[in-house]
């Protein structure tokens, strides 16, 4: 999926249909058959750059699987610090730089700046340059307090930043709190809102307003200030591991990891050593399906204002592609 087309179409001055469309949908997946399945994972995160860790681990996940072992659990623990943090970074692009262009403020790109930096410094930490993008690697004796003062660092900017900005008061200004809420029968999207759905902040919120705007952005702030103590607890994790061996060559596999938009998942299939055939479901693929949460919160909007508030919606669902927005007039 590298396009989203997104059409309302307005009669009456409401929006009466949604329609969710894909544009050059060619897979890169398929240029992975016949490759060597030792090599793979190190070049998706290439193909892959957005979330490319997660993308690296998902493969990772299903390779292994699939070359029957499980990787131990210290080097288990050390990709789940680096996916949390590639999580992390996401999430702080989303929030201080998209969200504040649309909403007319001026972003604050100190916390994605500090989130990459960490992304880089952890790694570093946990491995000091050595390869952790190959099926069975092992685990070395990390850096834990370089990797935890990092952690200390990123923290304090991350609290800066959810206790600062001015994304809630500029949303309830537009009038926007309760758009694009969903109906009871639709199920939130993946990602932030679904994993902080019954946090305390975000259930007051939809209480007041419904499942919409301001609800979306409050879960999104909770994981966002939940997200270093979840990888502080990975990090207590992380403990020296031996290199492991496949156990065979042939085989299937399925990884399912969590990324900022919701579960990744990889399946392969391997015959001696290479690749016969593999699949990724994105996230993004479930989010934007055409009766999911994006349809469901455009469905009866009023015409009045709709561009800006139907591309918000649409970023609050958050694709990881670039989406074209057209609204017709009946």
């Amino acid at each position: 999926m590298a396009k989203i087309g997104i059409t309302l179409d307005i009669r009456d001055g409401r929006v009466r249909d949604v329609s969710i469309r894909a544009r050059d949908t060619g897979s890169a997946t398929l240029a992975f058959t016949g490759m060597s399945a030792t090599e793979l994972p190190a070049r998706i995160g290439t193909v892959y750059s957005l979330c490319g860790r997660a993308q690296t681990i998902a493969a990772l996940g299903a390779i292994e699987t699939a070359l029957g072992f499980a990787a131990r659990p210290g080097i288990a623990a050390a990709r789940d610090v680096l996916r949390r943090a590639e999580t992390l970074s996401q999430l702080a692009m989303r929030f201080a730089l998209h969200w504040p262009r649309a909403l007319g403020l001026p972003p604050d790109p100190a916390l994605p700046r500090a989130c990459l930096a960490a992304e880089q410094a952890l790694e570093t930490a946990l491995f000091f340059g050595s390869t952790w993008r190959t099926p069975g690697a092992g685990q070395p004796e990390a850096d834990l307090a370089q990797a935890e003062q990092t952690l200390e660092q990123l923290e304090a900017a991350v609290k800066n930043f959810v206790t600062n900005n001015d994304l809630a008061a500029a949303v309830t200004d537009a009038g926007l709190d309760g758009f694009g809420a969903l109906p009871a029968d639709v199920a939130p999207e993946g990602g932030t809102f679904s994993r902080r759905w019954e946090a305390p902040a975000v259930a007051e919120m939809r209480a007041r307003h419904g499942p919409g705007l301001t609800a979306r952005l409050t879960a999104g702030l909770t994981d966002l200030a939940g997200m270093v103590p979840e990888l502080r607890r990975a990090l207590s994790q992380v403990v020296p591991a031996a290199p492991q061996q496949p156990a065979c060559l042939s085989g299937h596999g399925i990884a399912v990891v969590e990324t900022a938009r919701g579960p990744l998942t990889h399946r392969v299939e391997i015959a001696d050593g290479r690749i016969t055939a593999y699949t990724i479901d994105a996230p993004t693929e479930k989010n934007f399906r055409p009766d999911g949460p994006v349809s469901a919160g455009l469905l009866g909007a009023r015409a009045d204002g709709l561009d800006r508030a139907a591309a918000l919606h649409i970023l609050a669902v958050d694709p990881c592609v670039e989406f074209e927005l057209e609204v017709r007039h009946a």
